[in-house]
């Protein structure tokens, strides 16, 4: 009799939870809330349709990866998500990264790309059905050591911080003067 107690509560938190989401008139992605993705640019994203021209990557829907029926395909998460390293990363951010002694620096190239494959395998070691396959050096032997290697899935850099605009108005005119 002790154990229906907690089946109840169960019961009754996953509930409350249907009856709040039935209340909710829409949702929104991450990158709608956050950084103004528009909906017509995800549409055209699950159609497959190309979205190079919109000019923030952070305003797109993300990658979808679908999982094979077959466990000899290799296609989607069945061969691991590829993953292709910017040749010009490591100059973007090394200067970050405040590890040198003596004008000697600590952290090197080789040091930000192990942190990423120990990122990966760290990921891939939580969740059975997801593993990552670097394919840099492949991408470069086939001359595509650039975005957009057929190759890679994900391009691994760094995005440029944005300028900063400050729009500035006119000073307002001052009020009309009264006879006087």
């Amino acid at each position: 009799a002790g154990h229906t107690r907690p089946n109840a509560c169960l019961w009754a938190s996953r509930n409350s939870m249907l009856l709040l989401a039935a209340g909710v008139p829409g949702w929104v992605t991450i990158s709608q809330a956050r950084f103004g993705g528009q909906i017509s640019a995800i549409a055209r994203q699950f159609q497959g349709l190309s979205t190079n021209s919109d000019p923030n990557v952070q305003q797109k829907m993300g990658y979808l990866w679908s999982f094979p029926e077959d466990a000899d395909d290799t296609s989607g998460l069945g061969g691991g998500i590829t993953w292709q390293w910017d040749p010009k990363l490591c100059d973007g951010i090394i200067d970050k990264f405040d590890e040198d002694f003596f004008f000697i620096p600590f952290i090197q190239c080789s040091d930000l790309k192990a942190s990423m494959h120990r990122a990966f395998a760290s990921w891939s070691d939580n969740h059975k059905d997801i593993n990552f396959v670097e394919v840099t050096e492949e991408c470069k032997a086939i001359g595509q050591d650039y975005e957009g290697c057929e190759l890679a899935e994900l391009w691994i850099t760094a995005l440029a911080k944005p300028a900063l605009v400050v729009a500035t108005s006119p000073a307002p005119s001052p009020p009309p003067r009264g006879p006087g």
